[in-house]
């Protein structure tokens, strides 16, 4: 078995389970997310940690102009 970031990775878990395991193991510490050409605030909205976290979020777009 596969440990990466102190975590077990298991071979049939879904990439996105994946990340969002990494995303929650992360935010138990301060960290910095880095989110690059976001293509719209939906699919950010989809990766914001929640509020309990200790994350700072940085994400870049080439998008003129966002809804919210």
């Amino acid at each position: 078995m596969l440990v990466i970031l102190g975590l077990h990775r298991y071979p049939d878990e879904p990439l996105e389970d994946q990340c969002r395991r990494v995303l929650t193991h992360l935010g138990a510490r301060p960290t910095l997310l880095i989110y690059d050409n976001v293509p719209d605030e939906r699919v950010l909205a989809d990766w914001l940690p929640p509020g309990t976290l200790a994350c700072h979020v940085l994400a870049t777009s080439t998008l003129a102009y966002w809804e919210f």
